[in-house]
């Protein structure tokens, strides 16, 4: 649109400036030839009027040639009035040919300003929103963050609970079957067996707490780089936007100091 605009506003511009171009030409040849002939009938006048009187000196021929002299005269008069009534017509015409464009080149840059005025609050428009979302964006990974952090130390604090139960748990295991060992030497292979199961079973608890620890903080590694991957794309589509946003700024700018310098 503004392209558009400005190409109809530079063809009214050039099409002002080829109409006065050819109205000055116009009227400097119309006054050249009305000079020319004035001066060509003034020399006839001239030189038949010297011929005349060398050939008559009568007073009559004197008093012809007064008259002859006189509506010379009262002719160029009248082609100089008839010259400066033309003068006169080229130049109103010419004033009304450049107050109507004018006009219309007052009305074009009041329309560009318009547009440029439209453009500039849609700019901060798209600014407001992407202040917005930026600020939602960087809410969000703070809350995502803010939650792995507190999943980790629900993790810690969990394996570090787990492990004291296990302690307490299998140090009182092994003091009861310490202790039965000790009344009797007959049911020796029955404890020992007992103990044996009860250690593999413990071995076995104690491999699934590393395996829920590995697979938590796997999962954690995951949201992170899920987060990290999030964050740069964000981050990329804020630095495209602003960069739109200043080629917006100095494209209206711009436009701006054109319609000025026009």
């Amino acid at each position: 649109m503004i392209e558009k605009e400005k190409a109809t506003l530079i063809e009214l511009i050039e099409t002002g400036k080829k109409t006065l171009t050819e109205l000055i030409e116009r009227g400097t040849k119309t006054l050249t030839e009305q000079s020319e002939t004035t001066a060509k009938k003034k020399a006839a006048l001239v030189q038949v009027v010297g011929m005349d009187k060398e050939r008559k000196t009568s007073t009559e021929v004197i008093r012809h040639d007064n008259e002859t002299v006189f509506d010379q005269s009262a002719k160029m008069k009248k082609d100089k009035e008839t010259l400066n009534e033309c003068i006169v017509k080229e130049k109103n015409t010419l004033l009304d040919f450049l107050e109507k464009e004018k006009v219309k080149l007052t009305k074009l840059i009041r329309e560009g300003e318009i547009n440029l005025t439209k453009q500039a609050e849609i700019i901060d428009k798209k600014r407001l929103t992407l202040g917005q979302f930026t600020g939602k964006v960087e809410q969000t990974l703070n809350e995502q963050a803010a939650c792995v952090e507190n999943m980790k130390e629900t993790f810690t604090e969990s394996i570090r609970k787990e492990k004291e139960t296990l302690f307490h748990h299998t140090k009182k295991e092994f003091d009861i079957l310490a202790e039965q060992a000790a009344w009797t030497k007959k049911e020796n292979e029955t404890l020992t067996a007992l103990i044996y199961k009860e250690k593999e079973k413990l071995i076995t608890y104690a491999e699934r707490i590393e395996q829920v620890k590995d697979d938590w903080v796997k999962s954690v590694k995951q949201v992170e780089g899920k987060l990290s991957e999030n964050a740069a794309k964000m981050e990329k589509e804020t630095e495209t936007l602003i960069n739109q946003t200043l080629r917006i700024e100095k494209v209206k700018d711009s436009w701006v100091e054109l319609v000025i310098k026009k």
